[in-house]
């Protein structure tokens, strides 16, 4: 081959070459320049971590062990505290009982309208000491499992999972009977289990939703 031929075919190559780091370059700088600009979300509320609004499993997995941390080291509530929180209706609705457990540390109660035959019940598991937090640890990877937006049905059910106050919740609803159920996770703490009859998951969570547990420490 001449010498001619050889450094045209030299000068080609380094420019295609040239060409193909410009692009790179191009691309990375735009990467950067779109990851810089993107919203990073929360992974603290308060002055502790926040599992809410997690969706990566990797890091919300990291961030349930650094919360079960911290909630371990906080003293579980008592049941003075529980009946001095737990409300005494919750829209038309009226409590008609309330058990307390000490282990695991655990509320329950029971609401009831008459004429309408609506009613519900609400446990709620305290995420502290090292039963509780353990507790939390399982159920924060349970309700996790699934990401928002999945549904399945059967014949006479549909289970939903949702984001609520920005937690995951598993919803169920039971067509046959009209009735309802929601478990999921409030204030990166209490572990909660609802049923309702005659209603629906949207009419449970406002149930759920009116009782302020941010009060409740």
């Amino acid at each position: 081959m001449k010498r001619s031929s050889i450094k045209l075919v030299v000068i080609i190559s380094a420019l295609s070459f040239g060409a193909c780091n410009s692009e790179t370059e191009k691309t990375a700088v735009k990467m950067e320049t779109v990851n810089e600009t993107a919203p990073k979300e929360s992974t603290t509320s308060n002055g502790t971590t926040s599992i809410k609004n997690i969706d990566k499993s990797a890091e919300r997995t990291q961030m349930i062990k650094k919360r079960r941390a911290e909630l371990e080291a906080l003293t579980p509530l008592d049941k003075t505290k529980f009946e001095s929180w737990i409300p005494e209706t919750l829209g038309d609705l009226k409590r008609t009982s309330f058990e307390f457990n000490a282990t695991p540390v655990k509320g329950e109660a029971t609401y009831m309208d008459k004429a309408s035959g609506k009613n519900i019940t609400i446990s709620i598991f305290d995420g502290a000491g090292e039963d509780g937090s353990f507790r939390f640890g399982g159920e924060a990877n349970y309700t996790g499992l699934e990401k928002e937006g999945f549904e399945e049905k059967t014949g006479s059910e549909i289970y939903q999972v949702r984001k609520r106050a920005g937690e995951y919740s598993a919803e169920y609803y039971y067509q046959g009977t009209n009735s309802s159920k929601i478990n999921t996770i409030v204030e990166d703490r209490y572990i909660i289990s609802a049923s309702g009859n005659k209603m629906s998951t949207e009419e449970l969570w406002k149930y759920i939703e009116s009782m302020n547990f941010k009060e409740l420490k």
